[in-house]
């Protein structure tokens, strides 16, 4: 009985449970737009409590009726989106 047998079977084993390219891609992929989503979802809530923080000294959390509205919508798509996905975010 040859020593190398068991040694051949446990790399083909091991090898066999390497996921493919196109599945680490997907992971990737979808790691990555998490990551995405959540900061921008963390960047429009400090946007909303505190403007100034960005840099506009003298800015108003509600200053511009039209910039809180984009912000508080740019806010609950990613929140809404996190809630969908919240398999993704372990």
């Amino acid at each position: 009985m040859s020593s190398r047998g068991p040694y051949r079977d446990a790399v083909a084993w091991m090898r066999s449970r390497v996921p493919s390219a196109q599945v680490r891609g997907a992971v990737a992929g979808g790691a990555l737009a998490a990551a995405l989503i959540d900061g921008l979802l963390l960047m429009s809530v400090i946007g909303l409590v505190s403007p100034s923080s960005f840099g506009v000294s003298g800015g108003r959390a509600f200053g511009s009726t039209s910039r809180t509205v984009t912000l508080v919508a740019v806010a609950g798509a990613c929140a809404v989106w996190l809630v969908l996905h919240l398999r993704t975010h372990r």
